[in-house]
């Protein structure tokens, strides 16, 4: 009732779960085009759902592209790549304006929130919703927003690729640089840290960031296995994804081999809803008073055995 809209996060896994599952593939095709409609606004950013209002979340905003790698593989092909790689071009300017001397986006994460400008990345840590476990630390550079930022430059590049465009190796060599920087600044051999301020890393570490790292293969092979086994280690006192992060947290677990690991999280987190008589998926594990109890973000099992 109250999210009568399509916030770009949580609409480009729910597209593909409607597509992957019942073949209606509208649905990302509305996504994509609505992203190449919506306005940008003066500071250059797009807001965080479409059609709406509603205050940037900058790390949503990186998230559209995303369905294109879903379009390409459901397709062989991107959708609209000439308009989207313009679009895209204009978005990244906003991005390109924060970069500190390393090459991350950085901004003070307090001012920008007061302006609506948010790094959202999943709830716990803003004080929207409760979470039984610490939350994300944002303040300085934050490590999943820069993952995102990177996800995006590298789609980006592939797109302007794919149609020939002029700049397209500028964009792969930033992309590059971009990963590298990560992998530098976060990255403490073990597992990567949430954010930098003022040159120290954060103490705190995700579930959001560590997931995304894997999940866009910015570590791989034994090196993202024990980044994946430390977090799955460490759920009693690391902060966990809700049930909308698990659409990028369950795939890297499957990345890495530790799937029998995935499908006993998902029996462990969403077995409370079961046995609380759902028929629809809650807004966080919790269920309680700040959530809805029907939201479709939180459908990220269904997704995930789909693809097995």
């Amino acid at each position: 009732s109250r999210e009568q809209a399509q916030y770009w996060g949580d609409g480009v896994f729910i597209a593909q779960g409607l597509w992957k599952g019942f073949g209606a593939r509208a649905w990302l095709e509305f996504f994509l085009e609505g992203y190449l409609h919506a306005p940008l606004r003066e500071d250059g950013q797009i807001n965080a759902v479409y059609p709406g209002g509603a205050s940037v979340l900058t790390d949503y905003s990186l998230i559209p592209l995303v369905g294109q790698r879903f379009f390409r593989e459901n397709t062989g092909g991107f959708y609209k790549p000439a308009e989207t790689f313009t679009k895209s071009m204009r978005l990244k300017t906003w991005y390109d304006r924060h970069l500190n001397a390393h090459g991350l986006v950085e901004y003070p994460f307090k001012d920008y929130f007061d302006r609506h400008l948010i790094t959202f990345i999943d709830h716990p840590g803003i004080g929207w919703h409760n979470s039984p476990h610490p939350g994300i630390d944002r303040e300085g550079a934050s490590c999943p927003l820069n993952i995102f930022l990177y996800g995006f430059l590298r789609t980006l590049a592939e797109i302007g690729s794919a149609i020939r465009q002029p700049g397209t190796a500028e964009l792969a060599a930033q992309a590059d640089h971009l990963g590298k920087a990560i992998c530098a600044e976060f990255f403490d051999g073990k597992v990567f840290h949430d954010a930098i301020k003022e040159g120290t890393l954060s103490e705190g570490t995700s579930w959001q960031t560590n997931g995304l790292a894997v999940y866009f293969d910015l570590v791989r092979g034994d090196e993202a296995r024990r980044v994946m086994e430390r977090m799955v280690e460490g759920y009693d006192r690391l902060c966990r994804c809700t049930p909308y992060f698990h659409f990028w947290f369950l795939p890297a677990l499957r990345k890495v081999g530790m799937e029998r690991e995935a499908i006993s999280l998902i029996q462990r987190e969403w077995k409370p809803m079961i046995d609380h008589g759902a028929t629809t998926t809650w807004e966080g594990f919790l269920g309680d008073h700040l959530d809805s109890r029907c939201h479709p973000w939180s459908t990220a099992p269904f997704l995930f055995l789909l693809e097995k």
